[in-house]
């Protein structure tokens, strides 16, 4: 089957749609929907380094595979520094069965190289993408996925055989999460927590107050936050600003807005300076009392940050499951190799690269 590799364009859209069918268990409608996503990726991101944001790969007149590079503005040691976050790799079953997979696999990621004038980092990526870096000599970080329990319905297995003693363990179990997490979200009294419908100035200035001093960090400003977790289609989320005085903001957090025992918070974004405490924990108790109001069963998180880390430790997230790859290629580039092959020098949460599906 013989194949080109070219940047993605808008009138491609119906054509994307088909090749996401091909995923396994995505129905059309999702299809389509996560076609229009891509279309948003590709195209509304507020950084632009001038080269193409999507590659695909083309067979005739059908697309049959997709790789995505997102130009982010990072802080890297104190300044300003433009690099690419790699994401989203996907090559169709008829091409991998054809023999050509690995070959077009290997053209994308060429392509998202060459396109990238500094570091690459993928974050949180699937198995195949992780073995396809290490096939390219990606340097390997790797982080830690937390979870806290909000809710213990369903997890007492032991007790299942006595449907009487099982109820009421869950009762009071239950009651137990929800007076822990009543005492824990009082700590957001220590800060004026205000909600905000949508970023504007005060992150800006937040960003370049705080954002030097996180290391290796997106610099999250208005326009950064908008187009991650306001303007995203298909996405939903609650932010929370914590401000010293009046319009001032000392630190925010993100919130996937989800309901009911069955679904998973997830803290999207954590941002605070990494020695402020009291806002961490602020903030951290607001996502306890927005999700306890929601019932959900659980929240995760994932954080790079040695400091976030140990806040998320105090109000009850536990490490769970296996660790999450942080890899990254180019970092000679940037001048900084040493500081980018410290995992502890990133600041790095859920939301970074794609963020959430």
């Amino acid at each position: 089957m013989k194949f080109s590799i070219r940047a993605l364009k808008l009138e491609d859209e119906p054509a994307y749609a088909d090749l996401c069918a091909a995923r396994p268990r995505l129905a059309r409608a999702d299809a389509e929907e996560r076609a229009r996503l891509v279309q948003f990726l590709a195209f509304q991101n507020p950084t632009s380094d001038g080269e193409p944001t999507y590659f695909v790969v083309e067979s005739g007149d059908r697309l049959m595979g997709h790789m995505g590079r997102m130009p982010t503005w990072f802080w890297l040691g104190g300044r300003r520094h433009l690099a690419t976050f790699a994401h989203d790799l996907f090559v169709h079953p008829e091409l991998q069965a054809s023999g050509q997979g690995f070959f077009a696999t290997m053209r994308l990621y060429q392509a998202v190289e060459r396109a990238s004038k500094s570091f690459i980092a993928m974050c949180w990526t699937n198995d195949i993408n992780i073995r396809m870096q290490q096939t390219r000599h990606y340097s390997q970080l790797w982080v830690e996925r937390r979870v806290r329990p909000m809710r213990v319905d369903g997890k007492l297995g032991p007790l299942r055989r006595w449907d009487a003693l099982e109820r009421a363990a869950t009762t009071v179990g239950n009651l137990a999460f929800r007076g822990i997490d009543n005492a824990l979200s009082i700590a957001s009294g220590r800060r004026n927590l205000v909600e905000v419908a949508e970023p504007d100035a005060r992150f800006d200035d937040l960003a370049e107050r705080v954002g030097p001093t996180m290391g290796i960090a997106p610099v999250k400003d208005a326009a950064y936050l908008r187009y991650k977790y306001v303007a995203r289609p298909g996405l939903t989320t609650k932010i929370i600003g914590a401000e010293s005085a009046p319009g001032r903001l000392i630190g925010f957090i993100v919130l996937r807005d989800v309901q009911g025992p069955r679904n998973v918070g997830t803290i999207l974004d954590l941002c605070a300076s990494p020695d402020d405490v009291a806002t961490c924990e602020a903030l951290l108790g607001a996502s306890l009392r927005f999700y306890r109001q929601r019932e959900v069963g659980s929240i995760e998180a994932i954080v790079t940050s040695e400091e976030i880390g140990k806040a998320l430790k105090r109000v009850g997230f536990v490490r769970r499951g296996d660790k999450l790859p942080l890899f990254f290629t180019n970092g000679g580039s940037s001048g900084k190799g040493p500081l980018l092959a410290d995992v502890a020098s990133w600041h790095h949460v859920y939301g970074d690269s794609e963020g959430p599906y």
